[in-house]
Parts: C-alpha cells; sequence; structure tokens
C-alpha cells in the first residue's frame, strides 16, 4: 500500500437555483451534444484496452455459458433460486429502432417493434386507445434489435437484425447477427454469424422474389434464399458502412454508403449516382426514401461528418437519374449520424416525413418543412404507413412508439402508445428507505428520471428530464432526494419535486452520466468532476445554500466509481477510469483529506466498488472492460487483491453487491443479466445467473439494496426496473406448509413440509415451489383440488446466519402430465372487440365447467356448468369487458386446460 501526500486545490461555490413544478431540460438542445458523450463513456467503459474495440461478439459465447448454467443452476445442492418481479414503468417505452405493420394482419392492426436493447415486442391492436404489446422472448442472446423485415412472397419468413454502430467512438449496442421466423413470427431462429460485419445490422429489405439486402457496418451482403446464405452483394466500393438500403416498387435498389454517396442497383448492374448539386467532401450518413406509389421518386438526405447538420434534401423524379435539390429544416441535423429517418405518403409522393433530433413533415416535396408537436419524443428512427392510407402512420423513436391518425393534417397529432411497452433503459436506482415502500428513483437514457409509486408492473412520472443519472434517496430523511442529468448537473428536492434547487450545474469536462455517491449520514454528496478530481457538496437539505468544493490532483484519469464506507465516517473509495482505487479519509474536511492509493492493478475502468458491512477491510471492485479480470477481493483492506472472476464470461460487469447475509458471496450487474456466486473462492469461483425467473437476458447498470426489509432493485438498461424479494425470502422462517387457491400468482414460495393448491397457472406465469425440493409448474397446469405437491420432502431449514438450505440436491419436476382423454379446447377471433366462438373437443362424456377468469384470478364469468360429449360450441359476449387480457379456463375429472384471450376495442 503507497501513502500518497497530496496538495488539496479547493474550489468553493455556491451553486443554487429554485424551480417550480418539473424541471424541463430542452431536449432538443441537449440532443446536439450529449448522445456523443453517452457513446464515448459507453466505449470508455467497455472497450477491450490491448485493441480499442468493443468486442461485443464475445457475447456469443458468454450468451451460450448463459443458456447451459440456467438449465443447472436452480439445481445447485441447497441453493434457491432468485425470483425477479418486473417493475415498469408500464407507460414509458424506450429506444425504438425499427417498427413493421404485419402483413399476414389483414386489418394492419398488428405492429412489431424492435427496441435496441429491450428486445422484439408486438402488439396486435395499434389502434387501441392503450395497445396490449407483448414481449416475445427475454432470452434472445441479443435484445439490440435495428431493423425488421417480412418477405412479400411468404409473409410467414420474417427477419430481425441487431446492433447499432456509435460513431463517436464505437460506443453503440452492439448485435449478434439475424434471427428468422419461418411462421409469422411465433418462433425465432438465429442464423449462424458467418461475417463480422454483422455485428452492426443496419437495415434488411426483401425485394419481390424473396431476395434479402442486408445493410451493415461492413458492407451490403446479399440471401436468395431464407436459409441466411449470404453473399458480398457489389463491387468493393460498397464495402464500407452501408447505413440504407431501399428498393422502389419496380425492384430498383438503392444503397447508401458513408462518406460515399448513393448507389443504384439496376438491370443486374451497380451504379454511383453522381449529380452536379450532390456533396463531394464531408459526406455522413446519407438516409433514402422510395415512393410507394411512384417508382420514380426518390429522396436523399445527406448528413455532415465534420459538423453535426444537415448538408441537403434531394429528389429524384426520374428513378434516380437527376436530382433537384430542395431544403434542409431549419434547425435539422445535429444527430443524423445517431438518429435519421425519412418516409414518403403510399399516395403522395410529395408528402415526406423526415425525422432527427424533431420531427419535420413536408407538404411540396421538402421545399418547406414544418416541425411535429413539441410533445412528440425526440432521436427519431423509424416510421411506417398503414398500407395505402395517408392518414395512419406509427413512429419509432427514444420515447418509444407514437401513432397518428390525422398525417395529412398541416398540424398532424401524434399519440404515444407505450402502454406495457417497457424497453426503458435504466442506468440507475435508489429505494425509498422505509420496508415495503414502493417509492423508487431511477435515472434513465432519454427519458429523465423517472419515479415509481405503486406495486407490481408500475406507471411512473419524470420529475427531471433530459438523460437521467445517478439518483439518490436520503435513508435518514427520505424527504431529501437528488436526481442528476448529462455533465454532472444535480437536483434536490425536500418535498418530492414540487419544487427542486440546482445544487450543480452542467459541466462538460465530466463523465456524461457522472459517478456518484451520497453520504446519508453527513448529508454530502460526492461526485466525479473532471479529470484527477472529486466534487463534493456538502451541508445537503441542511442549508438553504449547499457548499461545493473540489479535490483535484487524484491522477489516475477520471473517477469511474464512488463508494461511501459505511463503517466509517467519512471515508470514501474512488474508483477510476485508469485503473487506480485511492481510499480519500476526511473526505468532509477542506484541507484535511487524505488520500491514499490502494492499488492501480486493474488498468482499465473501474465500474464499482462495494465495502462489506461491519469490515472495511472487506471489499469488492469490478471493472466493465472486455479482454480484462472483471471481478477483485481484498480482505486487508486493499493492500493486496485476489481475482474472483473465476468462470465467468468476458463481458464487462458494471456493479457488484455483497450477500447482505453472507459476505463469501455475491451479486454482479453484467451484460448479460444478474449474476450470483455462492462462494468467493479465487479462481475456483463459480458464478451463475440469476435470470431464470423473471428477468430479461439484458444489461444490468446498478443494483440497490433496502436493509429494512432486504429489497434488492436491478436497474436494466433496456427492460426496466426488477426488484427481488428473495433476500427477505431468506429472513422468513419457512412455514410447515402453504396453500394457495384461485389463480397463482408468479413467484417463489417456502414450505417446511408441502403445498396445496386448488389453483390454475396463468398463461405466461412461473412459479418455484420449495417444499424440500422444488417444482416449476409450467403454463397451462392446474392442480386437482387438494393435490399435494411433494417430492422427497425435505426440510427446509433456517439459522440465524444462513439463508434456507435443502439438505440434498434438489429435482426439477415440471407437472403436468399428458391424461388419457383430456380434454381441448380453441377460440375466435383472438383478439375479440364484441364476441367470440369457442370449440370444445370432449373425447369422452364429462363434467365439465368453463369460465373467464382475469390475471388477477378474479371471476369474470361462468359461461357453462353441464355434462357433455364430442363437441362442444359457445358464443361468448365480451362487449361489456373491459380491453385487456383474459383467460378461459375449462375444468374436467379428465383433465383441464387453459386459453389466453385479449379483448380490443
Amino acid at each position: 500500500m503507497k501513502q500518497l501526500a497530496y496538495t488539496l486545490v479547493l474550489v468553493l461555490g455556491l451553486f443554487v437555483h429554485s424551480y417550480g413544478q418539473n424541471i424541463r431540460i430542452d431536449r432538443a438542445e441537449a440532443e446536439q451534444q450529449t448522445i456523443k458523450g453517452r457513446f464515448y463513456q459507453e466505449w470508455l467503459m467497455t472497450r477491450d484496452p490491448a485493441t480499442g474495440l468493443v468486442p461485443r461478439e464475445r457475447l456469443l459465447d458468454a450468451a451460450r455459458i448463459a443458456r447451459e448454467r440456467r438449465k443447472t443452476s436452480n439445481l445447485r445442492s441447497g441453493i434457491i433460486p432468485i425470483y425477479w418481479h418486473e417493475r415498469g414503468p408500464s407507460n414509458v417505452g424506450g429506444r425504438t429502432r425499427s417498427l413493421l405493420i404485419d402483413a399476414n394482419d389483414p386489418t394492419a392492426k398488428r405492429v412489431w417493434a424492435g427496441s435496441v436493447s429491450g428486445g422484439l415486442w408486438r402488439t396486435d391492436d395499434i389502434d387501441a386507445v392503450a395497445p396490449v404489446w407483448v414481449n416475445i422472448d427475454d432470452y434472445f442472446s441479443n435484445l439490440a434489435i435495428t431493423t425488421l423485415a417480412q418477405s412479400p412472397v411468404n409473409p410467414n419468413i420474417m427477419f430481425f437484425g441487431t446492433g447499432e454502430e456509435g460513431q463517436y467512438p464505437p460506443g453503440g449496442v452492439r448485435g449478434m447477427g439475424i434471427w428468422r421466423s419461418m411462421d409469422g413470427g411465433n418462433n425465432w431462429q438465429q442464423l449462424p454469424l458467418l461475417i463480422a460485419g454483422f455485428n452492426a445490422i443496419n437495415k434488411i429489405v426483401i425485394n419481390s422474389a424473396g431476395l434479402l439486402y442486408v445493410a451493415t457496418s461492413s458492407g451490403l451482403f446479399r440471401s436468395a434464399d431464407a436459409n441466411g446464405n449470404f453473399n458480398a452483394a457489389a463491387p468493393p466500393v460498397l464495402n464500407g458502412n452501408v447505413q440504407d438500403v431501399e428498393i422502389a416498387i419496380d425492384g430498383t435498389v438503392f444503397a447508401t454508403v458513408t462518406g460515399d454517396g448513393i448507389h443504384q442497383f439496376r438491370n443486374n448492374i451497380w451504379t454511383r449516382l453522381s449529380d452536379s448539386d450532390f456533396p463531394t467532401t464531408d459526406i455522413g450518413r446519407i438516409e433514402l426514401a422510395t415512393a410507394p406509389g411512384n417508382a420514380n421518386v426518390v429522396y436523399a438526405a445527406y448528413s455532415a461528418t465534420s459538423v453535426d447538420s444537415c448538408l441537403n434534401v434531394f429528389v429524384s423524379m426520374d428513378g434516380g437519374q437527376n436530382w433537384t435539390p430542395r431544403t434542409c429544416p431549419a434547425g435539422f441535423g445535429q444527430v443524423c449520424w445517431y438518429a435519421f429517418i425519412m418516409a414518403v405518403d403510399p399516395n403522395n409522393a410529395n408528402r415526406i416525413w423526415l425525422g432527427d433530433v424533431n420531427l419535420f413533415h413536408s407538404a411540396d416535396g421538402g421545399s418547406t418543412w414544418t416541425q411535429a408537436p413539441n410533445n412528440v419524443h425526440v432521436d427519431h428512427h423509424a416510421i411506417v404507413y398503414r398500407p395505402g392510407n395517408s392518414d395512419e402512420v406509427v413512429f419509432g423513436n427514444d420515447g418509444g412508439v407514437y401513432r397518428s391518425t390525422n398525417a395529412t393534417n398541416a398540424n398532424p397529432v401524434l399519440t404515444p402508445k407505450n402502454t406495457g411497452y417497457n424497453v426503458t433503459q435504466f442506468y440507475s436506482t435508489a429505494l425509498h428507505p422505509v420496508a415495503g415502500s414502493n417509492f423508487m428513483l431511477g435515472g434513465t437514457q432519454d427519458n429523465g428520471t423517472q419515479r415509481f409509486t405503486c406495486a407490481g408492473i408500475c406507471a411512473t412520472d419524470e420529475p427531471t428530464g433530459a438523460d437521467g443519472g445517478f439518483c439518490f434517496v436520503d435513508q435518514d430523511n427520505a424527504k431529501l432526494q437528488i436526481s442528476s442529468s448529462q455533465d454532472r448537473r444535480f437536483f434536490l428536492t425536500t418535498d418530492s419535486f414540487a419544487t427542486s434547487t440546482t445544487i450543480l450545474p452542467e459541466k462538460k469536462a465530466a463523465l456524461f452520466i457522472t459517478p456518484s455517491d451520497y453520504d446519508d449520514a453527513n448529508n454530502i454528496l460526492y461526485c466525479s468532476d473532471g479529470p484527477d478530481t472529486l466534487g463534493r457538496v456538502i451541508d445537503i437539505g441542511v442549508s438553504n445554500a449547499p457548499s461545493f468544493d473540489r479535490i483535484t490532483q487524484l491522477r489516475g484519469g477520471q473517477i469511474s466509481t464512488i463508494k461511501v464506507s459505511p463503517n466509517t465516517a467519512h471515508r470514501i473509495l474512488v474508483g477510476t477510469t485508469g485503473g487506480r482505487i485511492l481510499r480519500i479519509d476526511n473526505a468532509n474536511q477542506p484541507g484535511a483529506t487524505t488520500v491514499t492509493l490502494l492499488d492501480s492493478i486493474f488498468n482499465t475502468y473501474v465500474s464499482c466498488i462495494d465495502i462489506e458491512v461491519g469490515n472495511d477491510n472487506h471489499m469488492l471492485a469490478t471493472t466493465s472492460s472486455y479482454g480484462r479480470v472483471s471481478i477483485f477481493e481484498t480482505k486487508d483492506g486493499g493492500t493486496s487483491w485476489t481475482p474472483v472472476e473465476g468462470d465467468l464470461p468476458d463481458m464487462p460487469v458494471r456493479w457488484a453487491l455483497f450477500h447482505p447475509f453472507d459476505a463469501d458471496q455475491a451479486l454482479i450487474a453484467t451484460e448479460l443479466g444478474v449474476w450470483t456466486s455462492d462462494d468467493l473462492a479465487g479462481a475456483k469461483t463459480e458464478w451463475f445467473p440469476t435470470n431464470t425467473f423473471g428477468l430479461a437476458n439484458v444489461r444490468v447498470d446498478m443494483l440497490q439494496y433496502r436493509s429494512s426489509d432486504h429489497l434488492v432493485a436491478a436497474a436494466s438498461h433496456g427492460r426496466g426496473m426488477y426488484t427481488t424479494d428473495y433476500f427477505n425470502l431468506l429472513r422468513t422462517a419457512c412455514p410447515p406448509s402453504v396453500m394457495h387457491t384461485g389463480v397463482i400468482s408468479s413467484g417463489l414460495y417456502l414450505a417446511k413440509d408441502f403445498i396445496i393448491s386448488d389453483g390454475t397457472i396463468a398463461a405466461g406465469e412461473s412459479v418455484v415451489y420449495h417444499a424440500g425440493n422444488f417444482i416449476q409448474l409450467k403454463e397451462n397446469f392446474r392442480a386437482a383440488p387438494g393435490s399435494f405437491f411433494i417430492a422427497a420432502i425435505q426440510a427446509c431449514s433456517m439459522s440465524v446466519v444462513e439463508a434456507p438450505t435443502l439438505s440434498s440436491k434438489a429435482d426439477q419436476t415440471s407437472l403436468g402430465p399428458n391424461i388419457a382423454d383430456a380434454p381441448s379446447m380453441k377460440c375466435f377471433p383472438n383478439p375479440a372487440t364484441y364476441r367470440m366462438r369457442i370449440q370444445l373437443s370432449l373425447p369422452v362424456e364429462v363434467a365439465y365447467n368453463l369460465h373467464v377468469r382475469g390475471l388477477d384470478g378474479r371471476l369474470v364469468n361462468t359461461i357453462v356448468n353441464q355434462t357433455g360429449l364430442g363437441e362442444q360450441w359457445y358464443e361468448l359476449d365480451t362487449s361489456s369487458y373491459e380491453p385487456g387480457i383474459y383467460l378461459l379456463l375449462l375444468q374436467t375429472a379428465k383433465g383441464a386446460t387453459t386459453e389466453k384471450f385479449v379483448v380490443v376495442k
């Protein structure tokens, strides 16, 4: 351990500004610079120091390992799996890169949405006031969906591509190639990842013969079949970054190459298009749009690379042979490398939409422009028209999905359609100190700081805007709450953000999402404050004028993580972007602070430090770079560090948390969910994913623990917020037995001897029972009344210092055997609006009960209760049903079955 005496340069100041209701930062103005900062920080965190690149493809192996371990992690001797509860937000969307109106739906109401880091979603009725969005699969090996395509030859054949390219520097969410469905989107298969450029799929289009064109960061590729056999599609001139590819209705292909221009494929010949008005230098991303109703009309919008601006918009009226310059909308082009989209009215080739930060429309082919309403979220990525309809348009942006039904109007109205579309990207979270409280804060990408106040999957509000960073709820006085936005801007409220104060203004030299920690006992905020500098704000909530100063010359780069010691007053630990860990004592005293360099062996971005409660000598430190050991442990206060990465795959680790009851165990937040180890044993440490029950296969940025009831929150970057009461369960004595009636909710249940149920498992729910051994009840399984779920029952034991354990290795059993003469059931149409027909098949004469329940288990309607044989038909009147999801249950002595149906209005 090296003792370093630093000269501390202190800068004092007061930063106080009061606001009325919610703080609002001009998002369009903020986006001009902040997206680059976001991408740069992500690159800085995750790059492999040996290459300077972000090798996202290594997650392929990590995802494979995660799949294998999920199969076995819950069967380990004595280990009870963690069950995660999704918390929302239910009313906030997130970064949506692609939209598709399903050609299999003759009403054109079914819409697919691809979210960057949030996965694939579908709603069967985008027209509904509150569309029901369904997540297709939380366990794709990559959730960074950037493009969707459907074959015009066979609409059951669908594709989605993954991965985006970040240019400042390459810090986007990288992908893992292309997935294909052969059955209209019910099942998806990843195609072989044979081409390096397939980690950034920019666009997929399919021509009238079924030929795929794939625009990637390393060229344009094509496949003549649905099996993903791709070949180079063009001469070497198209081997660059192909950002867009479009197909005109006559089959002509247009593609753009960043830094080069527009290329056209016609009559089996590729031609680079030229025009005297085209830019010849400083060419950035080029966005294309072809007119659905006129093969001759093509639009192109050029952006610059040296400055964030739009160079010009062009239109061709003769299929790309000649081009006429139009105009760029005023103020357009700030972030075209990140958000850039254009679309043409299917019935009027002069009416076009153009989006980057803001959204504009033109009725005269781009000669004049009108900005869309300011209430629409910024950063636009997708625009799709309902086929043949000029008024009905769906939009995808960083705020999710919007829809207009009057797009030809001079002032069209765009309405958010995000109910249940939980793809919000969180950076942080903070918990209220009171046991059982549902109050949480969370900082998000481009959706500000979100506030949770209700149980379950919760609607939120946004007390502060822009990009939400770290946030805090004072654990001694919960009225004191702190939020932040990009570039080190912090806000304080003492009245739940009815009013608030800026306690630190913006500083561009700080990291984009500014690492910070809050000393609840002493009301001090510590934050990263530029190179080699720590900032602190003292007297928060104590004085009307909290003061700010800096500790400088810390060396080692920017401060990348801060941890206030839970044991020693005024001691903090900080990590740096250059791989140093420093201990700062007397951190509250200007002029008396001492700094100790604990180690500099990490040589990369230190993402988190955790300290065992009651023992300052025991710490964990994590790094978030590929290609480096990611987890270290010290038991001597930092004199020496032992790698405890063990068998963890090569992927970023963003946060670590000691097990609250056993410091030989830990949780970590990774690129593929939350992982856990039940024994930190140096190189022999074994790590297992916890996202078997509830948590998506998604990046998690932060974990927070509440000691009053042992709740743990996980802030995911793409699937919203999650919590688990697992650790509270570990502190609850095992009851002798558990009884359930009605529809059983998702969850994890413990009992010493047995579990009894007369209920059913709702479609899509997962229930884990622990009665010695545990039993996962599968979807649609119905337990017969009074049945006992017993499988070699073993005692669920408790002690003061240990979690409940099983006395031997548990066996997983899936109940729901095939029963001879079991009934079956179908219902249609599904979704239903006013009525639905139900077909029953009863192989033998049997008494049966047919009824409808809500997802909460309440009985909605009993349709029939009688004896029957053979085919039975019923009609259900749904005209009085509220829109939503319902369960149709058929119960007989020969078995039971359940069908989920949706009512839309």
